[in-house]
C-alpha cells in the first residue's frame, strides 16, 4: 500500500467502525401520544423545610401523592413523587415561586413508570413540569415523556398533561 494512502485508509476504517453500531440498530420507535390530568391527593411528608433567609423557602425530600387520569390507560394510576424546591416567598395569591425537581413513580395494576422530573413555579404561581421515565412490569422497555401545566396559583387545582410513550418495534 502506498505510504501516502495509508492514513486515509485508516481514517476510512475508523469512520466505518464508528458508524457500524448505528447501522446495526434496526429497531424503530413508535410514539403513542396521550393527554390527561393530574390531581393532588395528599402530602405524605413535608420533608425537610428551611428558610435560608426571610424570603427563601427550601424543601428537600417531600413526598406527595397524585391521581393521574390519562387517555392511555397505561399512564393512569397513582403518582407518588419526591419533591424538592428552592422557592422565593412572595405575596398571596402566589405565595412562592422558583425551581422544583424530584423523582416519580406512576403505578397501576399492569406496571409502573419511574423517573425524574423538573419544573418551575413562575411568578404568577403557574406550574410547568416535565417527566422523563422508564417502564417496568408490562411497560418494561418503554419510555415515557410527560409535560404538566397548571395555569393557576392554587396548587390544589388539577394540572393538565400531554405526553407520549416510546415503544421499540423490531
Amino acid at each position: 500500500m502506498n505510504v501516502k494512502m495509508r492514513p486515509l485508509f485508516i481514517l476510512l476504517i475508523l469512520i466505518v467502525l464508528l458508524l457500524l453500531p448505528a447501522l446495526q440498530v434496526g429497531a424503530k420507535a413508535v410514539k403513542t401520544p396521550f393527554t390527561g390530568s393530574e390531581t393532588f391527593v395528599e402530602d405524605i411528608s413535608l420533608g425537610r423545610e428551611s428558610f435560608p433567609d426571610k424570603n427563601l423557602y427550601h424543601i428537600r425530600d417531600g413526598v406527595s401523592l397524585f391521581k393521574v387520569t390519562a387517555s392511555d390507560p397505561r399512564v393512569s394510576g397513582e403518582d407518588l413523587i419526591t419533591f424538592n424546591a428552592n422557592f422565593k416567598l412572595v405575596d398571596p395569591p402566589v405565595y412562592a415561586h422558583g425551581p422544583m425537581w424530584g423523582e416519580f413513580t406512576i403505578s397501576n395494576p399492569d406496571g409502573t413508570w419511574e423517573g425524574t422530573w423538573t419544573g418551575t413555579r413562575d411568578k404568577n404561581g403557574f406550574a410547568y413540569i416535565s417527566y422523563v421515565g422508564d417502564g417496568h412490569g408490562a411497560y418494561r422497555g418503554m419510555q415515557i415523556r410527560i409535560r404538566f401545566e397548571r395555569l393557576t396559583p392554587d396548587s390544589t387545582q388539577p394540572e393538565t398533561m400531554r405526553g407520549y410513550i416510546i415503544e421499540r418495534v423490531d
